[in-house]
């Protein structure tokens, strides 16, 4: 299995935790019994300009997951976000950063939608949109996934803990929503611990519905790096109640590959895995599709397979981030905008230099937007 540079969660959100021309693509020296080639690689124009700056209020995030809630709705999750406004072409946070918040892209007039943001408030001051729990592990959340199951929506986070100095994956905690069609200033969220998760293990970098499963795609720390790992548990069960010890994982066993409760033989799918990515089912060719990297390097890599349990691709280089100089990360294919087979687009995002905002180009921590197509061999 060919081996891309590992990363743990450090720095800030997970990782540190314009113009429509084609970009150069990767040179396509991809093996020649890859199932797909490389075509192209540009700007995609309706959605890289979605997430801007507005002139007072957010200012930028990183995660940037989607979930389709209706044919006119769109969740998108953010992790870590400042809130401010611009002034003179500059942003200007005020202090104020927030580990999450949310905003729903209406698209009855259109796609793209119209954004609308949410986050909380307390004493007049922005706040998480997912607060911390008393009864839930991690000083703050950041989520990074999630999707309607069963008529529920459920969004995954990883519970952050942190001290004066650093801060660490203490779990995961679903936040689980009913009334999810209405505003989401009315949303009633009830938490659930996994009680799953640290810094060498996570379940929720990718979820994926198929037959009566959800399908969990995470990581895990192995002796050659850290890899992309597969749990499932049964829709319904899961969604009424949300808890780790109904996920099984795909497992090595005595004479083949299994499902097992225990994550301790686990399979490594590819390498690296991350903490954020998604997947996408290329419909008409049969074929998963899904975006790997390490956020310190400025490249982002594609993996492809014909089941979810594998074997699945060595990663093959789509495309190098121009403006990277500390963290490329976030990649993560949005399918429900794709618009033909063998069409993805991705969002990544680009990490600031330094904490100091105001000097950093507007295109740093933001969802940026790129389109691929693919052909088949």
């Amino acid at each position: 299995m060919k081996q891309i540079p590992h990363y743990t969660l450090i720095g800030i959100g997970l990782a540190l935790l314009i113009s429509t021309k084609s970009i150069a693509a990767p040179s396509n020296d991809w093996p020649l019994d890859y199932p797909v080639v490389l075509e192209s690689v540009s700007i995609d124009s309706t959605y890289d300009t979605l997430f801007t700056a507005q002139q007072k209020g957010w200012l930028g995030a990183d995660a940037a997951h989607s979930i389709v809630l209706s044919e006119e709705r769109v969740l998108w999750l953010f992790g870590d976000t400042y809130i401010g406004e611009v002034r003179d072409g500059h942003r200007y946070p005020e202090g104020y950063h927030i580990n999450n918040c949310i905003a729903i892209e209406d698209r009855s007039k259109g796609v793209p939608g119209e954004i609308k943001y949410y986050w909380g408030e307390k004493n007049g001051y922005p706040t998480a949109f997912f607060p911390p729990q008393a009864d839930m592990p991690g000083h703050f959340f950041w989520p990074t996934s999630g999707l309607v199951v069963k008529g529920r929506l459920l969004l995954f986070s990883f519970a952050m803990q942190a001290n004066d100095t650093t801060w660490w994956l203490a779990g995961t905690v679903v936040a689980a929503i009913n009334n999810y069609k209405d505003d989401p200033a009315l949303w009633l969220a009830e938490y659930y611990d996994l009680k799953l998760g640290n810094n060498q293990f996570g379940i929720h970098s990718a979820l994926f519905l198929e037959g009566e499963y959800i399908y969990f795609m995470g990581f895990s720390e192995f002796s050659e790096g850290q890899s992309a790992i597969l749990g499932r548990a049964e829709q319904k069960e899961f969604s009424e109640n949300p808890s780790g010890k109904l996920i099984e994982f795909w497992s090595r066993g005595w004479f083949k590959k299994q499902w097992r409760q225990k994550p301790d033989k686990l399979v490594p799918l590819f390498s690296p895995g991350v903490t954020e990515t998604d997947i996408q089912y290329i419909t008409d060719w049969k074929l998963f599709a899904v975006t790997t990297y390490d956020p310190m390097q400025p490249e982002i890599y594609l993996t492809t397979a014909k089941s979810l349990t594998g074997p699945w691709t060595d990663p093959v280089h789509i495309f190098t981030n121009p403006d990277h100089v500390t963290m490329t990360y976030a990649a993560r294919p949005h399918p429900q905008i794709s618009r033909k087979s063998g069409e993805i687009i991705f969002s990544y995002i680009t990490s600031p230099t330094s904490l100091d905002i105001p000097k950093e180009s507007m295109d740093t921590y933001r969802p940026r937007f790129l389109k691929i197509k693919l052909a088949l061999r």
